[in-house]
């Protein structure tokens, strides 16, 4: 049995006492109440929750309680601040934390925690206790993440009902696969859900760039420890109850809720999460009980060794707060997961660079022989494909019939499972196609595979039941008529993957496919097959090929020879056997050739009969769809040809389409630059109309005080400046700095910048007040007596040669960054240091003048250099430049001299 640790008892325990906590909610009640019952029990000194589009009945069902905020924001609300279709989660969370966090400041508060809402935070030692063993203040408080298992007998239907808490190091030394079996791959040593830390900042919130894990940049990172799991944890139910998880992954699923920056384990477990939320209730709690569950023999496996301990949390979930009479934890509505558009045929490839070509003509072939009227959709995964490859392949798209074209890239999910040594690793792609395929019947081909005629019976076969389907591998069907051919080490893997000598044949080749996606099994057996390549790779001879042929044994049907007919074999002097001979004949007017031998016909040009016969189909091919694939023995481009079907015509213009790169959110919006004449802004189109008409207001806060508040309805037209990587849209929001900071002082720091409604009052009514910036330090005077060193930032100007402008910066804080430059006070480009670090002082920077519109000065200009967003300039700033010329700065005397 698990340990059992030491929680604070219910009622009475004070360690959360001087801790403010915060969290961004859009769950079932029960979940929320029982959260906010455990952080009550413990001291907390005030909890803000902002309600993600709460409903009115929610919301006034919800009980009162004088250490508790609640705040809402609705669709209109966010909608306002950001283009909704690509609001994520995580932005929501990360900017209704900071402005939490000015709030708090302002209440009073020292210390806030950002915690999700299927999260505990399980300090072990009053939060003063942390802080007196820091030599300095920490910016932020760190704290370890431990993942939350159930047990069989643990309730269902409570979210924090699960009793196992995984310990990371003791887990990460656990056989995971043999543990576990499949659901191992969608782990990260034992964790389903996050394994980061979670953070406690210190307030006011320091400068710098945060996620919803923890500081990542600037002072606020500089400044941040991480503390032992003997002051304190993250307790994390993912694993929630049954009705926390469906309405999580329902909303995720459902496009309701948008989540950025998946990993590659928390990717599989939503395509995984895609299948079984749309099968029937009872099937989606057996899924659920099993899938978060250990079982009693794993259980005695982890407690061996001590790689978990049993926390029970229930008793203090459940009060003060009582459930309101609305049983609200089930009323509202989980929305189903969008339906996939259905196809009349759906084709799976995977290829790398090499094959690319012969893939693209396998595309070729497909569409010129199946019936025109019939849709088609191709899934494409590619593994280091370049970007010529994949705007080739999407020129099939052009063709004058209905294909929906999906090329996705597995490149780091090859680097990670299987390496960089292998060089056909690429083969092993087809363990991501359940990553990736629309659940319906899909017919795998390899690149080298070409049809005669219209094969499309093949997606009428039965199969009686079977997940899988295809052709016996010439090395079974050796097996069984010629065992003289082959050693008896490959007959014993054979015989030892398909179970006996009487059934080898059942061993499958890999190159054409039958995947039956509709049916209940196939995800389960897919992740089997997957789990063995993952965790045994070594031992399987024939890579992913015996991954399929093991995983899915006894639900495998084998179907005519005329659907995968291999070239290599049938011409090769293995195909000695009257029975092999006679097979060879009987399906020589094959439907699908494989030419499956080690010498492509793309690339030898020997006449074997095979080689022409390739040769041959590829320019039928292209003669049908005046497409070229630009093998040596191609036909030229049809230019003649103009088909171009709608999807094809509304990409060309940018309308987008399934499939299509989507174009880029309208609802960007960041602080350029912040000078005396007024702030810069990079703001979409859309939004900056909101922004200008809805009575929006820029306001920036330092230590709690309001800096300045300044209307958005002053937004200028839009101008496009060289700012950043590309060509953005400024607009000019135009005011004196020094006039709007005029109550505040000359100077300021640590100043962090919102868009919010006029008339928030502080911001109590805005919760969704948009964070854009973090500005260490502005200036609004000469530095002089104890301000002199105030800032942490130090560089100059120093020589103008020719068109060449260079200088050094450095910044202690988190080393060299961006510097801003002006023209007669006008912003023309943030430019980022070259990362030489050519001097002691500094890492040095060069920036070509004309980049900033003076390569041919007709007149006298200013240029200003800044530390970007700081309001600080360069030592050497500004440069007056009369005439193009040679220009050095003497630090002697601060002035610039011509040479």
């Amino acid at each position: 049995m698990a340990r059992t640790e030491d929680e604070p008892s219910v009622g009475g325990n004070q360690v959360l006492r001087g801790l403010t906590i915060y969290t961004l909610f859009a769950g079932p009640a029960a979940q929320l109440l029982g959260w906010c019952n455990i952080h009550l029990s413990r001291g907390v000194d005030h909890i803000y929750i902002v309600l993600d589009r709460p409903g009115e009945a929610f919301q006034n069902a919800l009980p009162q309680h004088d250490k508790i905020t609640l705040l809402s924001a609705d669709e209109a609300e966010w909608a306002a601040l950001y283009d909704i279709e690509h609001l994520n989660v995580e932005l929501k969370q990360t900017n209704g934390f900071r402005w939490v966090a000015e709030r708090a400041h302002r209440e009073g508060a020292q210390y806030v925690a950002f915690v999700d809402a299927d999260e505990l935070l399980g300090l072990r030692v009053p939060i003063a206790d942390i802080v007196a063993e820091q030599s300095t203040p920490a910016t932020a408080i760190r704290l370890a993440t431990r993942e939350m298992r159930r047990t069989v007998d643990d309730p269902l239907d409570e979210p924090f009902g699960a009793t196992l808490a995984l310990q990371p190091k003791r887990a990460s030394e656990v056989n995971w696969p043999r543990l576990c079996g499949w659901t191992s791959q969608l782990m990260r040593d034992g964790f389903f859900g996050h394994a980061s830390t979670k953070t406690i900042y210190r307030l006011p919130l320091a400068c710098g760039d945060i996620s919803v894990h923890g500081p990542k940049s600037g002072a606020i990172r500089a400044g941040a420890v991480t503390v032992g799991e003997d002051k304190g944890r993250i307790l994390h139910f993912d694993c929630g109850s049954f009705a926390t998880w469906r309405a999580k992954w329902a909303s995720r699923l459902g496009g309701r809720t948008l989540a950025t920056g998946l990993s590659a384990k928390r990717r599989m477990q939503q395509n995984l999460f895609v299948r079984e939320l749309s099968r029937p209730d009872a099937d989606q709690r057996e899924f659920y009980s099993t899938f978060f569950s250990f079982s009693p023999e794993a259980i005695k496996v982890l407690d061996a060794a001590s790689a978990i301990d049993r926390i029970d949390v229930r008793e203090a979930a459940a009060g003060p707060l009582a459930a309101p009479a609305l049983a609200l934890s089930e009323d509202a509505a989980h929305p189903v997961p969008a339906e996939h558009d259905p196809v009349d045929m759906q084709f799976a490839f995977v290829t790398d660079e090499n094959f690319a070509a012969p893939t693209f003509a396998t595309l070729l072939s497909i569409a010129s022989k199946l019936p025109a009227q019939k849709s088609l959709r191709f899934v494409v995964l590619g593994d280091g494909l370049s970007d010529a490859s994949v705007s080739k392949f999407r020129l099939i798209e052009g063709l004058d019939r209905s294909i929906d074209l999906r090329v996705h890239d597995i490149t780091k999910d090859l680097d990670r499972d299987v390496g960089i040594g292998d060089p056909k690793r690429a083969t092993f792609g087809r363990i991501y196609l359940i990553d990736y395929l629309p659940p319906q019947r899909t017919v795998y081909l390899d690149g080298d595979v070409l049809a005669t005629r219209d094969f499309s019976d093949i997606f009428a076969l039965d199969l009686e039941g079977a997940c899988l389907a295809g052709v016996p591998d010439s090395s079974a069907l050796r097996a069984q008529y010629a065992p003289d051919t082959l050693n008896v080490e490959q007959q014993l893997r054979l015989f030892g993957i398909t179970g006996s000598p009487e059934n080898v044949t059942q061993y499958l080749n890999g190159g054409v496919l039958i995947m039956d996606l509709s049916n209940p099994d196939y995800h389960r057996l897919a992740y089997e097959a997957r789990n063995l390549v993952i965790n045994y790779a070594d031992a399987l001879k024939q890579r992913d090929q015996d991954a399929l042929n093991i995983a899915f044994t006894g639900r495998k049907k084998i179907i005519s020879g005329k659907y995968n007919y291999m070239t290599q074999f049938f011409v090769s002097e293995r195909c000695v056997a009257d029975e092999l001979r006679a097979r060879k004949y009987e399906l020589a007017d094959a439907l699908l050739i494989h030419f499956s031998g080690a010498v492509k016909p793309w690339v030898d040009e020997n006449s074997e009969f095979y080689n022409g016969l390739y040769r041959k189909m590829v320019r039928e091919a292209e003669a049908a769809t005046g497409l070229r694939c630009g093998f040596y023995f191609s036909r030229p481009q049809d230019k003649t040809s103009t088909h171009f079907s709608r999807k094809r015509l509304l990409a060309q213009f940018g309308a987008g389409a399934g499939g299509q790169t989507p174009a880029k959110p309208k609802d960007r919006v960041e602080l350029v630059e912040l000078s005396e004449a007024g702030a810069d802004l990079a703001l979409g189109s859309d939004v900056a109309a909101r922004l200008r008409t809805g009575g929006y207001v820029l306001t920036a806060y330092s230590d709690g005080r309001r800096c300045f508040c300044v209307p958005l309805s002053r937004l200028s037209q839009a101008r496009v400046v060289p700012v950043l990587d590309d060509l953005v849209s400024i607009r000019r929001l135009p005011f004196k700095l020094s006039e709007a900071m005029s109550d505040f002082g000359a100077s300021a720091g640590n100043v962090h910048v919102f868009l919010e409604r006029d008339g928030a009052a502080g911001g109590e009514s805005a919760p969704h007040a948009r964070h854009i910036a973090c500005i260490e330090r502005l200036r609004l005077a000469p530095a002089s007596g104890p301000d002199a060193d105030a800032t942490t930032h130090a560089g100059e100007l120093q020589n103008l040669v020719g068109a060449r402008l260079t200088g050094w910066l450095d910044q202690s804080g988190g080393g060299a960054g961006p510097v801003s430059f002006f023209v007669n006070n006008k912003l023309v480009q943030v430019y980022g240091a070259n990362g030489s670090g050519g001097t002691a002082e500094g890492e040095t920077f060069a920036v070509d003048i004309k980049a900033l519109r003076l390569f041919s000065v007709e007149a006298a200009v200013k240029v200003e250099a800044r530390f970007a967003k700081t309001n600080v300039p360069l030592k050497g700033s500004p440069l007056s430049i009369r005439k193009p010329g040679h220009y050095q700065f003497d630090k002697a005397t601060g002035r610039w001299r011509e040479f």
